[in-house]
Formats: C-alpha cells, sequence, structure tokens
C-alpha cells in the first residue's frame, strides 16, 4: 500500500511541474520585458559644484537606459535655472546646456527634462566672485634710482576669470631694506618709492585677505645731479617796436650733462614798458615782445636755487 502512494505522489508532482513550467516561462519573459521597458534616467555633467562669476560653462545632460546605453541628449531637453539673474542660459535653442555666471549666489538649480520620458534632473551650482590669484608689481623686474629720487610702482592683480585691475591701493606696500629704499603706504602716495642710500632692496605688495605678493627690485645708485650752472640765448638781442624773439635757457648739472630748461625757469625783464616776456606759466615761456624803444635786461632764475643769469635786449624804431 505504502508503495502504490509513493508512485502515485510521484505522478501528481511531476504533472503540477508540467502544469506550472508555461506559467514560469510567461512570468520570467513579463520581468524581462518590464526591465527592458523601464524608462532612461538622464545625468547632468558636471554634475554640479561651484562657478566663477564672469565665466561659462557648458553643461551636458545624459540618457543613460537599463541596458547600459548611454545618449548624449543635451540638444533634446529642455534646460531650467532656479535664477537666471545668477546663472543664466545663454541661448537654449542655440546653444543648449551653456550657462553664463552673472552675480554671487550660495544656490541656483539646474533641470535638463527629457521630454520624451518626462525623467528629469537637478543639479545645484553655486555662483562664486572672481578671486585674487597672482600680483605682479610693475615696472618689472627692476627699477634704477638714484639717491633722492622718487618713483611710483603699480601693483596689478590677476582673478581666476583671468581679469585684472590696478590693486594698488589694496595692498600693503614694503620694502626688504628701507635703508636703501622706503615705500609709501600713505592713501595720497601709497606705492610711491623714495630712494635714500646707494643699494638695492626689494619692494612688495601683499594682499592681506590672500597672502599672495608680488614685489620688484629697486637699485639705488649716488646722488641726483643737481644744477650748477645757467645760461641764456641769445645775448645780446636787438629787435624793432612790436617785434618778438624766443629766449631759450641751458642748464648744466653736476654730471657734465646739459638740459634746455626754458620752461622751468622764471622769466622776468628788468624793464616791461620796453619789452615784456612770457614766464614759465604762461603759453610760450622765454617768448619777449618788444614795446618801446630802449634796453632791458632779460633774466632766467631757476626755482628753488639761487641761480639766474641774464640777457640784454634792445628795442630800437
Amino acid at each position: 500500500m505504502a508503495i502504490v502512494s509513493m508512485i502515485c505522489s510521484t505522478i501528481w508532482r511531476g504533472r503540477l511541474v508540467r502544469m506550472l513550467l508555461p506559467l514560469l516561462v510567461l512570468a520570467a519573459a513579463l520581468v524581462l520585458s518590464c526591465a527592458s521597458a523601464a524608462a532612461p534616467t538622464i545625468q547632468i555633467v558636471p554634475d554640479g559644484g561651484p562657478i566663477v562669476a564672469g565665466q561659462g560653462l557648458q553643461l551636458v545632460a545624459t540618457r543613460h537606459y537599463a541596458d547600459g546605453r548611454v545618449e548624449n541628449v543635451t540638444r533634446l531637453v529642455d534646460w531650467a535655472s532656479s535664477n537666471a539673474a545668477a546663472l543664466r542660459l545663454v541661448s537654449p535653442e542655440l546653444k543648449p546646456g551653456l550657462v553664463a555666471a552673472e552675480t554671487e549666489s550660495t544656490t541656483v538649480f539646474v533641470t535638463a527634462r527629457d521630454p520624451e520620458s518626462g525623467e528629469f534632473t537637478t543639479s545645484t551650482f553655486s555662483v562664486t566672485r572672481p578671486t585674487l590669484v597672482r600680483i605682479d608689481v610693475n615696472p618689472a623686474p627692476a627699477i634704477s634710482l638714484v639717491r633722492g629720487q622718487t618713483h611710483s610702482v603699480i601693483a596689478v592683480g590677476t582673478y581666476t576669470d583671468a581679469t585684472t585691475a590696478d590693486i594698488t591701493s589694496k595692498v600693503l606696500w614694503s620694502s626688504s631694506n628701507e635703508a636703501v629704499a622706503a615705500v609709501s603706504n600713505l592713501e595720497q602716495s601709497r606705492g610711491t618709492v623714495h630712494a635714500v642710500a646707494q643699494g638695492n632692496t626689494s619692494i612688495t605688495a601683499t594682499d592681506a585677505v590672500t597672502g599672495l605678493v608680488g614685489s620688484t627690485l629697486v637699485f639705488v645708485s649716488g646722488e641726483l645731479p643737481t644744477l650748477i650752472a645757467l645760461s641764456v640765448s641769445p645775448n645780446p638781442e636787438s629787435i624793432n617796436v612790436g617785434g618778438i624773439t624766443q629766449f631759450s635757457a641751458t642748464g648744466v648739472f653736476s654730471d657734465g650733462t646739459m638740459q634746455l630748461l626754458t620752461s622751468q625757469v622764471t622769466w622776468s625783464s628788468s624793464k616791461p614798458t620796453i619789452a615784456k616776456i612770457d614766464s614759465s606759466g604762461g603759453t610760450l615761456p622765454g617768448l619777449a615782445t618788444a614795446i618801446a624803444i630802449g634796453d632791458t635786461t632779460i633774466t632766467a632764475a631757476a626755482p628753488g636755487t639761487a641761480l639766474r643769469t641774464s640777457a640784454l635786449l634792445t628795442v630800437t624804431p
């Protein structure tokens, strides 16, 4: 009896398997069908991050399928920015995915929506202000001065957006050897170098926020040449009443050089009723105009010194 029961049970189990097998095959087919029909996902590359104001960034949208395929759909998706004033889509039709960072903002959401599947994704960006990355001090790499001379240097800052700006008034100036040359941090003369003694020093500009520095070398040589003599020509000179003549002044310096100082000296006439002369503040310094018959002395004086020299001017009918 037990043997008969075992035989019947085995036959029944075989029939059950044959009955369920088609159902199992159908279920497996349905699972595979559903997997292949699953909606693809959308991704944005890069997936968020900081962008410096003034810069642009090309975003790329990709469609990812369940079977592992990836498709570039940058031109097919609909792009949107949550804050167009901060992060603007340049031209969704002509340049889809290209954004321009305009103003500082901590959070801007950029969305790419796939019109075919309805799927969308959102990436989070921030817009940051340009930061200083480099300081250059000009003139560079060095300037040469003589003792007692002054010269202004300029600090130029380069930022993360590749722009440059004059930051002379924003940096802290210092000299590695103030006994040779000092540099001013006063508001009205910031960046002005004053040569004190022979030698060399480094003039440095430091940004207090970033700690960035820039520098240039200063070489200081001997004394600044001084004016030791002055001459006026022509001497003597003669012109008719109503006529004009141009006087010139030449300075001789302690280093042996000569320089025309006509526009720098102060001109005067001993008898302005006979001839007048245009002084350094006039339109044509050194130009004499004859007014009446007679003689007058034309004098040139060097400001800040006791040097002066004269020429005789005779006015004839």
